[in-house]
C-alpha cells in the first residue's frame, strides 16, 4: 500500500508545479456506528488534488496580522497530531 499510495500521490501532483495534496484513510464502510473496526472491513482511500492558492505579492510587500488562536488539545493521545474526521462522543 505505501508504494501505491507514494505513486498515487505523484500522479495526482505531477500535472502542476505546486498543488496541494489531500489523503483520507477511513477503516471503511461498517454496518452500524462502533468504537472497534471489525476484520471485515476494508480501508477506503480517498486522494484529492488541489489547486495552489495564487500568492499576492501586496501581502508579501505589505505584511499580515497574525495571532494565537485559542485551541484545546484534542483528550485521545493516540490522535495527537493527526487530523482526523472522529468526533468525540457524549
Amino acid at each position: 500500500m505505501k508504494r501505491s499510495l507514494r505513486a498515487e500521490v505523484q500522479q495526482l501532483a505531477a500535472p502542476s508545479a505546486r498543488a496541494i495534496i489531500k489523503v483520507l484513510l477511513t477503516r471503511g464502510r461498517g454496518s452500524k456506528p462502533r468504537l472497534r473496526a471489525e476484520r471485515s472491513e476494508a480501508p477506503t482511500r480517498i486522494s484529492l488534488r488541489y489547486a495552489w492558492p495564487p500568492e499576492d505579492p501586496e501581502l508579501a510587500r505589505e505584511g499580515v496580522r497574525v495571532r494565537i488562536a485559542a485551541l484545546r488539545l484534542g483528550e485521545n493521545p493516540a490522535l495527537a497530531g493527526l487530523k482526523h474526521c472522529n468526533q468525540p462522543r457524549s
